[in-house]
């Protein structure tokens, strides 16, 4: 196992079906170290989508948990319901009660869990070096174009992520005893991009936390294996959108305000959900931060 993971790691480029047949080694391994004690993650988007189509071709039973943060799209919700043995996992605290006492996730995960700890540390040094660096780098340091924020009368944090995701899986795999599956694939972000370079050469024993088998798939891998085998996704994809994060979800929607006349999420979720938009700008009052940023919406 761990010579094939090295070989196949090592090419550059290979073929979606050289991506597929090395998709199902790892669940077969994993499921074999794990005596079949394993559920798959499933969000209700394409990517984890296809993770249930591969793991259920080869084990027709094992169990799919769809954490329900209150934030997915409706189309989310019914496509998940359609599926057979799903369960369904509500957080303890919602949304609105995360956001009033940690802060809005805005602009990005690192940036607003750095506010926050600008703001709240009581290390003098810690706060020093966020603001200004240190001997060893700028690592972690508050770049400049958002220096501004922490003038704004506004919380941050990343916290949102962590009370509706983590904490449920948590403690779902402390009572059940399931190892997760989870369909991450390649450039979803920075940082799992670097997760993913350093463990390539990893191999799976009972030891093993967690599989990610589709981490060398690229998005274009995801929706060739789509069409290919004709496998039904939600149909939030036919109004527009690429991906089917949390509707609420500020993370990166600087970036795409900026350099092009596309629209961004919050635009286009005022077109195709507008109760939910209303909720968002008026009831959770985003509004006032987006006005400040000059983010459309």
């Amino acid at each position: 196992m761990q010579k094939s993971i090295k070989k196949i790691t090592k090419i550059k480029k290979i073929s979606l079906s050289q991506k597929v047949d090395f998709t199902v080694e790892l669940l077969e391994q994993f499921y074999t170290a794990k005596k079949g004690q394993i559920y798959i993650s499933f969000s209700g988007g394409k990517d984890s989508t296809v993770l249930l189509y591969l793991a259920r071709l080869l084990f027709p039973n094992v169990v799919a948990t769809f954490f329900n943060t209150g934030l997915e799209f409706p189309e989310i919700i019914s496509f998940v319901n359609q599926k057979n043995n799903i369960n369904i996992i509500h957080p303890k605290n919602n949304f609105k009660f995360i956001i009033e006492k940690y802060g809005i996730p805005y602009p990005t995960k690192m940036v607003a869990h750095t506010i926050d700890q600008i703001r709240n540390t009581k290390s003098d040094k810690l706060r020093d070096k966020l603001l200004n660096g240190c001997e060893k780098g700028n690592f972690r340091k508050l770049a400049k174009k958002w220096r501004h924020l922490l003038d704004y009368d506004i919380k941050f944090s990343a916290k949102c992520c962590t009370f509706l995701k983590i904490y449920p899986a948590t403690k779902y795999k402390r009572e059940t005893g399931l190892s997760p599956v989870l369909g991450v694939t390649s450039g979803e972000s920075y940082l799992r991009d670097f997760y993913n370079n350093k463990q390539k050469n990893c191999f799976i024993n009972e030891n093993t936390i967690k599989l990610e088998p589709l981490k060398h798939w690229t998005q274009a891998d995801i929706l060739l294996f789509i069409k290919k085998r004709k496998i039904d996704i939600s149909e939030i994809y036919s109004k527009g959108y690429k991906r089917t994060g949390c509707m609420f979800c500020l993370f990166g929607i600087k970036q795409e305000t900026q350099g092009n006349n596309k629209k961004n999420r919050l635009q286009l979720l005022r077109e195709t959900h507008p109760k939910q938009h209303n909720y968002i700008i008026n009831k959770l009052n985003f509004k006032n931060l987006l006005d400040k940023e000059n983010i459309k919406y």
